[in-house]
């Protein structure tokens, strides 16, 4: 899975400013003037994201969701 940029930078952005329970308050508004995007750019990058269950949203809060584990099992070159 691939997904944008500006869906990434705003992952990490609410990964870092969220609460031990990865619940962010932060308006659209606020979230483009501190990622320096257009707020068309968040609602995109926010829909990327629950798309792909890497967040949650119910206004006015956001959740990070944790990271999928890989589909693929990992072997070690070795067995």
């Amino acid at each position: 899975v691939r997904i944008s940029g500006d869906a990434v930078f705003l992952y990490l952005f609410l990964a870092a400013v969220s609460d031990k329970h990865g619940l962010s308050y932060y308006s659209d508004t606020t979230l483009a003037l501190r990622l320096r995007v257009g707020e068309t750019a968040i609602l995109q990058a926010r829909e990327e994201l629950i798309t792909y269950d890497l967040v949650a949203y119910q206004a006015p809060l956001t959740q990070v969701l944790s990271l999928p584990k890989s589909p693929l099992e990992r072997r070690s070159r070795w067995s």
